[in-house]
């Protein structure tokens, strides 16, 4: 699946950081990096951004700022209180009605046992106490979202992304932009649209970007490469699947260069994971997506026109040849020794009144009485056990006692 172009390597992480700096400059502008985690991007980018301030590529002393790094979670996994933590902060971008929260961030200041969280808004300090199992499970918008806060240093020169979006100022989020001037607190960047932006001391979207010499896997279906590094270990059981790696190869219009630790045990995990993601309510059989219900329903229909096939004018049997259908894939089974065409024969196959441990049914075998031909007179209405057919004596066993007359 990976294809000729694959580099193995201990640690791919740097192994593609050399690659990607081991290009001339024109060409490093025209390739992106991709990494399937969070661990392995954050090592490319540090990597890179301090080989470049060595060769010189960046300029000044750097600035530090504090900035809001995504945790990346999902909107099932912001249903559960385990995720939360003091000190996270909360953002939310759209109305969660079912909570009482509106547009803002929070900081996280407690979690409680019973599962709920207690958080304080930066626009007024208020604290709200809520029960995050009440977020709406069927609702797709991406309403909230978990950050941590973190220190990044940044230089003129460096290659950053959003990690929020100021429709006001044309910043979209996870958009490419360029540092191209640091003085005095103030930071001027280059957008996607190649448009010059200054962002003021304290400017709010100076804590919404990261370095971005380095992408998670799952970013490149909004971004085209001509040339790309991709990394994955064999390790990252969720993340290396075959789905991120279609989307890392579909999104690359030249060339690609896979950097991995394990080739073979890469393979192998790409074969068992397609990358397809089950949420907790369709684990809970609360919704289905392609699953049992469809196939059942998908069933359903072909026997339906299977039956109505058979449903033909001329009354004409439809006769198959066993030798046309394809059995192949059904378990072998050895050869039967037994003669089911013989069910006298059958070993065991019948209990016997004979042997039976019951003693009031061998007793009733006495006491009964046919008409000759194997039926019990009127008056009998216990079918605890039936009369032996003439000539024979094994026999199914019968019903369990019971009276069938009417209480008028």
């Amino acid at each position: 699946m990976l294809g000729d172009k694959v580099i193995e390597d201990s640690n791919p992480a740097e192994k593609a950081a050399d690659l990607w700096l081991a290009l001339p400059a024109e060409e490093r502008a025209i390739t992106a990096i991709f990494a399937s985690g969070k661990e392995a991007r954050e090592t490319i980018n540090k990597a890179v951004q301090e080989r470049l301030l060595k060769e010189g590529t960046l300029k000044g002393d750097g600035l530090f700022v504090t900035v809001h790094k995504p945790l990346g979670l999902t909107n099932e996994e912001l249903r559960y209180a385990q995720f939360y933590k003091p000190g996270q902060t909360l953002h939310v971008t759209g109305s969660v009605r079912e909570l009482n929260l509106r547009h803002g961030a929070a900081e996280v200041k407690r979690v409680f046992a019973n599962g709920k969280v207690e958080i304080r808004t930066e626009r007024d300090g208020q604290r709200i106490t809520f029960k995050p199992q009440r977020i709406d499970p069927l609702n797709e918008n991406n309403r909230i979202a978990l950050t941590t806060l973190e220190t990044v240093k940044i230089h003129e020169g460096d290659r950053i992304r959003w990690t929020a979006t100021d429709k006001e100022r044309g910043i979209d989020n996870a958009a490419i932009a360029t540092i191209t001037a640091i003085e005095g607190g103030r930071v001027t960047v280059e957008l996607a649209s190649k448009e010059t932006l200054t962002l003021e001391k304290g400017d709010p979207m100076l804590s919404r970007l990261d370095l971005a010499y380095s992408l998670n896997a799952h970013m490149a279906q909004g971004v085209t490469s001509e040339k790309a590094i991709g990394v994955m270990q064999s390790f990252e059981s969720n993340l290396s699947n075959q789905l991120l790696t279609n989307v890392v190869v579909t999104r690359v219009r030249d060339d690609l260069i896979m950097v991995v630790d394990n080739q073979e045990k890469l393979e192998r995990q790409l074969d068992r994971n397609p990358g397809n993601k089950t949420s907790s309510m369709e684990s809970l059989g609360l919704l289905d997506i392609d699953g049992s219900a469809s196939k059942t329903k998908d069933a359903d229909e072909a026997l339906s026109k299977a039956m109505e096939s058979l449903d033909r004018a001329d009354n004409e049997p439809i006769l198959i040849d066993p030798a046309s259908l394809d059995m192949t894939d059904l378990p072998q089974m050895g050869e039967s020794t037994t003669d089911y065409s013989d069910v006298w024969n059958l070993d065991g196959a019948m209990p016997s009144l004979e042997h039976t441990d019951d003693a009031d049914r061998r007793d009733l075998r006495g006491d009964r009485k046919d008409d000759g031909i194997g039926l019990p007179p009127p008056e009998h209405d216990d079918l605890s056990a039936l009369p032996a057919m003439p000539g024979h004596v094994e026999q199914i066993r019968g019903l369990p006692e019971k009276n069938l007359s009417l209480d008028m």
